[in-house]
């Protein structure tokens, strides 16, 4: 990123930012970490990361890092257990780290601290600790103490707080269940920040052992320098805290606990402490907790700093430029990420950290303008849930690099929950209820049986016997899952009638005494007129002509079995019936000369009770299906007149009234 300032003032204005203060061992430290490392047994490794300042102004502080001693204190909960006094690692003289473009990496106070750049270096520090037995209160804290009488002191230049503290951060450890190891850090805590631009930082902590991760802004704590806790907090200046430690646009500043990503649009130019502590859970249970102090420094910049989210995929569905959904057992997908920079004579470098088990990240042109990334990975056999890699966008700009850590969000969605429910269908039950829940959308097999295929519920009727019905719910991410329920049939009993009165042949104008057993209610059908009672259960019949008597037995639950009797009219002579019922159930629908077998119809005509001619034919099979031009004639009294010419051509006239029965 570049300052707007002429270049020899820029860089004098950078330094004075960053490392300016009144007490040299307030000076020398711009971040600082700590995290432990499980070995085997209870024993751990303790690693102590400090971040110093190579410039002239810590220049006397600065050389005591590399023969520092910084000391741990033991504690579990408030008891005092021991201490552990941290030895260098190679190299003692640090490594730099200075976010600087590669042509000044050689120029920066690192090198020679008559240079203008600032420089930054880390240091690690390392001891081994046994701890004497499980508690879920272990404390790892550091108070300050760098050994030989130094205190890892603040920048006195740092606007959020007040001046003059001494850095103290602590972890914590519950090993009564799990060994744990801590989060590991991927990014530095020296970050530069825009003033106006949207700006972002993550600590890209990846966990060793797959722990999940809740992160958190927390107030900086007060150092002793000693193993005698003091237990106060900084004091922070306006309306600045530890949760809330930046000076941004109303309404700009977020932060994601699942991610750790700070974002937000800084409205004044600052040197704020930021101090995150990183709980970690296993199985539900907290394993332990580290934590990081760190500064964010806001500057006037004409370079931003490149970024990228998600701009295209295979599968699933992009949430946002930072989070994608996908369904567990989808199989393969890949998500495109493109970086970019406002200032394209710039080259971009991304890298990748904390990928998952199984995922490849693959760049093509990375260190050009134009890097293309892919993310891809095999949904078949995970783990529903969120998974959470990090990318860092760099850029060659100078004298200061821009560079921006980015979390991004992989949610493995389970398939939805769909449960189906059926019911019973009986004699004597209301209709089955088939439904589903869990999903936005459904499809049930097999269909045909049911009132709508694709709705949540059916109303089920009849069906022709037991059916097992399956479901496939969908849910608003187009996942999908299936359930099975079915619907009972139960039958209505069997051969519940019996002692049917057998089919018989009766001559015309006489009557049967028609008979059933085994009900407890009865109607016989049809109910023309030519049945005595067709409710009970020996009604006597006189057909005019052939007719199939049907008869409906009721236990006393409603459940229903039918029987018929066919009882066939023997005549020498054409009947002239006295009735019909055109009600559409295809029997006696029909007014016609029943027996009609030694002659054919000359004429019939059917009038109303106003002489008006509703019918006339001469067509006997035709006959009066008791409508008039299309529409349904009025249940009452017509009349009728009909002449039938025998085979030796006499002729018959028939006159009368007849019934129409609906």
């Amino acid at each position: 990123m570049k300052i707007t300032l002429p270049k020899p003032i820029k860089r004098l204005f950078i330094i004075l930012l960053l490392f300016t203060g009144n007490e040299a061992y307030a000076t020398h430290i711009v971040g600082l970490e700590l995290r432990y490392t499980f070995v085997s047994g209870n024993t751990y490794n303790i690693t102590l990361v400090v971040y110093g300042d190579c410039g002239p102004a810590s220049s006397s502080a600065f050389s005591t890092l590399p023969t520092a001693a910084p000391q741990v204190c033991i504690y579990d909960g408030n008891t005092s257990i021991s201490s552990v006094a941290l030895a260098i690692q190679p190299p003692s003289a640090g490594v730099e780290i200075t976010p600087v473009c590669p042509a000044d990496i050689n120029l920066t106070q690192c090198t020679n601290t008559s240079y203008v750049i600032p420089g930054i270096k880390k240091f690690v520090y390392t001891g081994t600790y046994v701890v004497p037995y499980t508690s879920p209160t272990w404390r790892f804290i550091f108070t300050g103490s760098m050994g030989g009488g130094n205190l890892a002191g603040r920048a006195a230049a740092i606007t959020n707080i007040t001046a003059g503290t001494t850095i103290q951060i602590e972890d914590t450890l519950n090993n009564t269940v799990y060994n744990n190891s801590n989060a590991v850090m991927t990014t530095v805590p020296t970050p530069f920040f825009c003033l106006g631009h949207n700006d972002s930082y993550n600590p890209g902590a990846v966990d060793p052992d797959g722990d999940s991760l809740s992160f958190f802004l927390v107030p900086g704590a007060l150092g002793s320098g000693t193993c005698t806790l003091t237990g106060s907090q900084v004091t922070y200046t306006g309306a600045y805290s530890g949760s809330a430690p930046l000076g941004v646009v109303p309404g700009t500043f977020t932060f994601d606990q699942h991610t750790g990503q700070i974002s937000f649009l800084p409205n004044v130019l600052q040197r704020a402490l930021v101090v995150y502590n990183v709980e970690e859970y296993r199985g539900g249970t907290f394993v332990g907790s580290s934590q990081r102090e760190m500064t964010f420094l806001v500057l006037t910049c004409t370079d931003i700093p490149p970024s990228g989210g998600f701009t295209s995929t295979t599968a699933g569905t992009i949430g946002d430029s930072t989070h994608f959904y996908i369904c567990v057992d989808s199989g393969a997908f890949a998500l495109n990420i493109n970086p970019v920079e406002a200032d394209t004579s710039n080259t971009i470098t991304v890298t990748a950290s904390g990928l998952p088990a199984g995922a490849l990240f693959n760049v093509v042109n990375n260190g050009t303008n134009h890097p293309i990334c892919t993310f891809s990975w095999n949904t078949t056999g995970l783990t529903p849930g969120s998974y959470i890699y990090y990318l860092t966008f760099a850029d060659n700009a100078c004298p200061l690099s821009g560079s921006l850590t980015q979390a991004f969000t992989i949610i493995i969605l389970p398939l939805p929950k769909i449960i189906a429910t059926g019911g019973l269908i009986s004699c004597t039950s209301p209709p089955a209820t088939l439904a589903a829940t869990g999903g936005i959308s459904y499809s049930w097999t097999p269909a045909a049986d049911l009132p709508c295929p694709t709705c949540d519920s059916n109303l089920v009727n009849k069906l022709p016997f037991t059916t097992l019905f399956t479901v496939r719910g969908v849910d608003g991410y187009g996942c999908k899952n299936t359930d099975t329920a079915s619907i009972i049939v139960i039958p209505s009993p069997a051969n519940m009638l019996h002692d049917i009165t057998h089919d018989q042949v009766i001559a015309y104008g006489t009557s049967i005494q028609l008979s059933v057993q085994g009900a407890v209610y009865y109607y016989w059908t049809p109910d023309n007129g030519t049945l005595s009672n067709p409710n009970i259960n020996n009604p006597t019949a006189t057909p005019l002509d052939k007719t199939t008597y049907i008869v409906y037995g009721y236990d006393s639950t409603g459940c229903v079995d039918s029987q018929e009797v066919t009882i066939d009219v023997i005549t020498t002579k054409e009947v002239v019936p006295t009735a019909f019922t055109p009600n559409g159930d295809n029997i006696n629908d029909v007014f016609r000369v029943a027996n009609l077998n030694k002659g054919h119809l000359v004429d019939m005509k059917i009038f109303n009770r106003w002489g008006e001619l509703v019918c006339q034919t001469s067509d006997n099979n035709k006959g009066w299906d008791g409508k008039f031009e299309g529409i349904r004639q009025d249940i009452g009294t017509y009349f009728y007149t009909i002449i039938i010419e025998h085979e030796d051509h006499t002729k018959v006239y028939y006159k009368g009234d007849l019934t129409l029965v609906r």
